[in-house]
């Protein structure tokens, strides 16, 4: 929370999130990804909060911005993905499909 007590969640993953008092400008705006699998595409990040801690997940996305500054973020397990992209499915189709085809598995 914004005081920097962590809360426990679900504990589907193994990270820890840190509230920010102000959006995170650093992770705001349009991104490039790439995911694990190769598949690139575009999205939005906008968010109040930074990863503070990851345990041993693996990372799903490469980010990359216009400007240069690169990270990793989404995590996979199992048939989940969380991560911080609001990816438009509309215009990044055959990520929409591959999500589409491992859900139907």
């Amino acid at each position: 929370d914004k005081e920097g007590a962590y809360h426990e969640m679900c504990g589907l993953i193994d990270v820890e999130v840190e509230m920010k008092n102000r959006l995170n400008i650093k992770r705001f705006g349009y991104i490039n990804f790439e995911t694990a699998d190769g598949l690139k595409g575009r999205a939005h990040e906008f968010h109040y909060s930074d990863i503070s801690r990851v345990g041993d997940e693996n990372c799903y996305f490469d980010i990359s911005k216009e400007n240069g500054r690169k990270w990793q973020c989404g995590f996979t397990k199992k048939n989940l993905l969380a991560g911080y992209p609001h990816v438009h499915f509309w215009g990044n189709i055959e990520f929409f499909k591959k999500l589409f085809e491992k859900g139907r598995r």
